[in-house]
């Protein structure tokens, strides 16, 4: 876990207003199903619950796990995972027409 933070960090560019970001292409060689499994599994998250994380950090989840990462909270993404999941169910039973959040309305 200590070396997916350290190569994130290592990873910040700063900007003209002094702030620091993180390139995505760059962020996608890091945080890579490998480095979430070993992320996840260092932070004693049940393995039924690693695999859904691990499917669905790469799947749009990898800036936010990041974050989480550079503050050592990784343990939070199952909230947001359940919040989003949460969120789409609910969409879904009162969706008629196509919506832009999820395939299953």
């Amino acid at each position: 876990m200590a070396d997916l933070r350290a190569q994130i960090h290592e990873l910040r560019c700063q900007n003209v207003d002094g702030r620091y970001f993180v390139p995505n292409g760059a962020l996608q060689e890091v945080v890579t199903e490998q480095a979430v499994l070993t992320a996840v599994e260092a932070c004693g998250i049940l393995p039924g619950r690693q695999e859904d994380i691990v499917k669905r950090v790469p799947q749009g989840g990898r800036r936010l796990f990041a974050i989480l990462t550079l503050l050592n909270r990784q343990i939070l993404i199952l909230k947001f995972i359940e919040t989003i999941n949460l969120f789409l169910d609910h969409w879904t039973l009162r969706c008629h027409s196509p919506c832009p959040l999820s395939k299953r309305c």
